[in-house]
């Protein structure tokens, strides 16, 4: 038998979106701080995408577990930080997401025929990460 894995797959694991998914990120992981939950400030900074001009923001669409599509907007923001703003907020509420007890992994990817999208998993425990 197969020890179980912390470990997130390479390859975002939604059977359903698989034919949409072009280039892809490896995942990463983030804890939820008060800043990335608390309704006025809710963002959540993330590393940017190479050849992307992201200064005035660019529109993603994030996929949840469901495969059901949020809007959101990914700009640059102060001191070389990159955040998902705007559709950030509402997408915390839908998903109950909770400061220091949830984690979020997400995966950016290229539509194969559109542009850029990210996909989004709820976790309550840290994964290891290689």
């Amino acid at each position: 038998m197969k020890p179980y894995s912390c470990k997130p797959p390479d390859f975002p694991p939604f059977p359903r979106l698989n034919s949409l998914i072009g280039a892809c990120s490896k995942p990463f992981e983030k804890q939820l701080a008060f800043s990335y939950v608390r309704g006025d400030q809710s963002k959540l900074s993330l590393n940017k995408l190479d050849n992307e001009d992201v200064d005035n923001g660019i529109p993603i669409v994030m996929y949840d577990i469901k495969g059901k599509e949020h809007s959101m907007t990914f700009k640059h923001w102060e001191s070389r930080v990159y955040i998902l703003k705007e559709g950030w907020n509402t997408f915390c509420q839908k998903h109950s997401l909770r400061e220091h007890k949830d984690f979020v992994t997400m995966w950016m990817f290229r539509h194969v025929q559109t542009m850029l999208f990210h996909l989004f998993e709820k976790t309550n425990v840290r994964r290891e990460l290689y």
